[in-house]
């Protein structure tokens, strides 16, 4: 179950940083940031 959250999220956070360079608008650089670190921070908790 961890593992199909650890590949959803990152794939989620790829995809919106893209998104992010392709309009080239920095306040959209944050939420991918964080998500990435919400599932760092499950990774360690399980």
């Amino acid at each position: 179950m961890v593992l199909a959250v650890d590949s959803l999220s990152y794939d989620l956070a790829v995809f919106l940083a893209g998104i992010a360079l392709y309009y080239k608008t920095p306040f959209m650089t944050a939420p991918p940031i964080m998500l990435a670190l919400w599932v760092y921070l499950l990774d360690i908790y399980v």
